[in-house]
């Protein structure tokens, strides 16, 4: 029912978008959010380029939609257009944006499927705290990640028709994973220490006003007697 709830109010944010897109007043003001959904069209462009042998259309696509997202958070900024659906829109192409990459040079470099399972990981993981009524929120080490696994997919694109050493390519996987890890370790703790507080909470609400079942059943005995007390008074 949540992801339901969700999803509605996600669908509703894409048309008050629209229709704010077709304001001249409001216009400027939904471009970051533009920017950020047209990652959603990643994988129209970069899987056919790349498995049709494409490579460098697919690289200079690449490269164009991972410019939006930085593009889109700095005029978010500047423009004072951040909004809560914006940053979950950010989070959400981000994830199909590089899961589109991975998957399409998985094909060539098997490696690659194990950046592609920490992100499902990740993913998966504020996704849950978003269907818990959380509200996620990118942490440093995840734009390091991010801006690490752009490198690292770029690099590879490219080095099918450049000569770049395997050696760095190597040497940025390994920082990439490594950054992977560490996001997926702080997004649980996080998600963990939610859960703790939420329980936290929950269980001093019991505390602070207990059911007494013996009370209840105490209460429902005297109405009972003091109403058959009444009715033969009656009689």
């Amino acid at each position: 029912m949540r992801v339901k709830e969700i999803y509605n109010r996600y669908i509703e944010q894409f048309k008050i978008m629209i229709k704010k897109l077709k304001n001249k007043k409001t216009r400027r003001q939904q471009i970051p959010n533009l920017l950020t959904a047209s990652r959603l069209c990643a994988p129209i462009f970069i899987l056919p380029f790349a498995f049709t042998g494409h490579l460098k259309l697919a690289l200079i696509s690449t490269i164009l939609f991972a410019a939006t997202d930085g593009l889109d958070g700095m005029l978010a900024r500047k423009w004072h257009a951040t909004s809560e659906f914006g940053r979950d829109l950010d989070a959400i192409t981000d994830k199909i944006f590089a899961g589109t990459i991975l998957l399409a040079l998985s094909f060539f470099a098997p490696i690659l499927l194990i950046n592609l399972g920490l992100e499902l990981i990740i993913g998966g993981i504020n996704a849950i705290e978003k269907i818990k009524g959380h509200n996620p929120k990118t942490i440093i080490v995840g734009k390091f990640k991010t801006a690490s696994l752009s490198v690292l997919l770029i690099s590879v694109f490219a080095s099918f028709y450049l000569t770049i050493s395997s050696s760095l390519i190597y040497y940025i996987l390994a920082q990439t994973i490594a950054l992977q890890l560490v996001t997926t370790v702080a997004y649980y703790h996080i998600h963990k220490k939610k859960n703790n507080q939420l329980i936290e909470i929950i269980t001093k609400e019991k505390l602070t006003s207990p059911i007494d079942d013996n009370n209840i059943d105490k209460n429902k005995a005297d109405n009972y007697s003091k109403n058959q007390q009444l009715s033969n008074s009656k009689l």
